[in-house]
């Protein structure tokens, strides 16, 4: 049947056109997956870096305990040197100690705060050589993805006119119908009865439906989903 082989015609076009566009939009995926990618990194980055710069703020402030301790321990030493009373020179010796004390307890946290900055430091090089890499790959996959999408694009391009071409000579009923089915069920509209099953959906065919579609006299439709059937 002549409006059958048209609308084979047209699904041929139309099956092409979607598959480019698919392969388009499935590139265009990787990239805003990738994007995701690198952006996950660079929030990841973001609780290191403030870690690290309230461990350095905690490290000023102990540096200058440490700095107002020395301080008092050399005017308490100089206090000392000019004693003149046992009780005087023993509470200054006291005074000293414990001043020495609490400055042995700074260096000592102030040496841990040192470490973990380190620590962190290391850490977020790490992750710079990763997002490094990954920006890096990114920029690849995004121009590899341009590329092979231009080129999809202007297959699509040389195929807009022949598939409207087509269309106009497609059959008002086979085309209401295809238009119809075409959303939910792709543009595998005009299917094989081959076998006694419809080529769509697989259910057995009747054989009076059977031949009916072989003497192709009128349009026969599966009665389960609907393609239209041809032998």
């Amino acid at each position: 049947m002549e409006k059958l082989d048209q609308l084979r015609q047209y699904q041929d076009l139309f099956a092409k056109i979607e598959l480019f566009r698919s392969e388009i939009d499935k590139r265009n995926q990787k990239v805003s997956e990738f994007e995701e990618k690198v952006a996950q990194m660079l929030a990841e980055r973001a609780p290191h870096e403030e870690r690290m710069e309230q461990g350095r703020g905690l490290a000023r402030k102990f540096e200058a305990d440490i700095a107002d301790l020395e301080s008092k321990i050399a005017k308490t030493q100089d206090q000392l040197s000019s004693a003149t009373q046992a009780s005087e020179y023993s509470g200054l010796r006291g005074q000293i100690e414990k001043y020495e004390a609490d400055k042995s307890a700074l260096e000592e946290n102030l040496l841990t705060i040192f470490s973990k900055i380190e620590e962190i430091e290391g850490g977020l090089s790490d992750l710079d050589q990763r997002l490094g890499n990954a920006r890096d790959e990114y920029q690849e996959l995004k121009s590899r993805v341009m590329e092979e999408n231009s080129d999809f694009e202007k297959e699509i391009g040389q195929m807009e006119a022949p598939l409207r071409e087509a269309r106009e000579t497609v059959d008002e009923e086979l085309l209401e119908i295809f238009d119809r089915l075409q959303p939910s069920l792709g543009s595998k509209i005009l299917v094989s009865a081959a076998g006694g099953t419809c080529g769509g959906c697989h259910v057995s065919l009747a054989p009076q439906l059977m031949e009916r579609i072989r003497q192709q006299k009128e349009v026969i439709c599966c009665n389960f989903c609907g393609r239209v059937l041809q032998c």
